[in-house]
């Protein structure tokens, strides 16, 4: 079966008219065999290893989409990751990329922005304990993350693999990318800390 739509490290989020990929897809019951596509509710869903690469052919996606999943790779793994997203897309193909936004979390630290971080914690930190906005700060930084993103960053090495027309896009707002209201709801906790990209092929 083939696949226009890619959607990344999906968790439990499964949209229609994509192959929603994740190493343990959430929220579904039984066990599923990995490589074998699943359907839910008109939903398409396959347990996949991104170690293995992408399971879609070079150059036959339209959308590519993954958030909060880059940040989870180091430096040298992320940039093989992003190349074979490039491969993977039709020309003038887009992508779209969810990351925590570094240069976000360092403003509202230097500003002491306490609003921030209480939401923070409050959806992210399991404690019990008053924590300071530095031990919250620590907690985004080293829970599973490897490599941090800004704008600026981000623009330098999807240009230097390949990718055009890179530009920051608010969340929820997308002219191309299909079920972009359900892929990035309203009431997603990631929505307030998130550097949203688009780019093509």
């Amino acid at each position: 079966m083939d696949f226009d739509n890619l959607h990344i490290a999906c968790g439990r989020v499964y949209a229609e008219d994509y192959l929603n990929i994740d190493w343990s897809p959430r929220g579904l019951k039984g066990s599923l065999i990995e490589g074998k596509v699943t359907k839910v509710n008109n939903k398409y869903v396959m347990k996949w290893n991104i170690d293995n690469g992408l399971p879609v052919k070079e150059n036959s996606l339209k959308t590519l989409y993954h958030s909060h999943f880059l940040e989870h790779l180091n430096k040298t793994n992320g940039i093989k990751f992003l190349k074979s997203c490039y491969s993977c897309l039709q020309h003038n193909g887009v992508m779209r990329i969810a990351v925590p936004d570094f240069q976000l979390w360092a403003s509202n630290y230097v500003n002491n922005n306490q609003d921030f971080f209480d939401w923070y914690a409050a959806n992210f930190c399991k404690s019990n304990d008053k924590l300071t906005n530095l031990e919250i700060f620590n907690q985004m930084l080293y829970s599973g993350h490897f490599q941090m993103y800004d704008y600026k960053t981000s623009e330098k090495i999807l240009k230097t693999i390949g990718f055009k027309n890179i530009k920051k896009h608010d969340w929820g707002d997308s002219q191309r990318v299909p079920q972009i209201k359900y892929l990035e709801s309203k009431e997603s906790k990631r929505k307030p800390e998130s550097l949203i990209i688009e780019c093509e092929k």
